[in-house]
């Protein structure tokens, strides 16, 4: 049995300093999740509370059909995909911080760039981060978990409680949406 089990297990029968361990071992990870979805320090901290609120809720009911982390992960994203959908509309995460992070690591600039190049692809990535913003929230969690946290397919799939089918509809969705939208930059 896993250390994460054993913490579930000891709160389940009223030790509710387990769930302060479980607490501090994933408060780190669970901001750095929802910050990459919104990028916004604090919408990254009440979120993270509010996960950890409904964890607290829930513990209770935890019945380890999977491990105690995929189950805390699918909440994350829910809560991730809630807070887009009520922000519909709304530029959830300003361009600079999409475009001064490390979330296009793939559109790396170097020393050597002419100053016409780097400039291009500085303005690619910040049309790249607005189109990221125009996707639903569900193709966005994805297309994130995906091409920014490496999480495989059956991963996704797992933590959202779909079909590997409907993780690939909605990547498919998401990348041909982007390709769209950016297809004037890339031309």
């Amino acid at each position: 049995m896993d250390e994460d089990i054993a913490l579930v297990e000891r709160f389940q029968c009223g030790d509710i300093s387990a769930y302060d361990v479980l607490v501090e071992k994933y408060k780190d990870k669970i901001y750095e999740i929802i910050y990459s979805h919104t990028r916004n320090v604090e919408d990254a901290y009440d979120l993270s509370q509010e996960v950890f609120i409904k964890v607290f809720n829930g513990l209770s009911r935890f019945k380890r059909k999977s491990s105690f982390y995929t189950w805390l992960y699918s909440i994350t994203i829910n809560v991730c995909i809630d807070h887009s959908r009520k922000n519909k509309g709304h530029l959830m995460v300003p361009i600079e911080e999409w475009t001064q992070s490390d979330s296009f690591d793939s559109f790396s600039i170097d020393g050597s760039s002419s100053p016409s190049k780097t400039l291009e692809l500085k303005e690619l990535k910040r049309q790249l981060a607005w189109a990221i913003e125009q996707l639903p929230p569900k193709q966005k969690a994805v297309f994130i978990m995906k091409r920014q946290q490496g999480l495989s397919l059956d991963e996704i799939a797992k933590i959202l409680g779909r079909s590997v089918g409907t993780v690939k509809a909605h990547l498919f969705h998401a990348t041909s949406r982007l390709a769209s939208l950016l297809k004037p930059y890339l031309e």
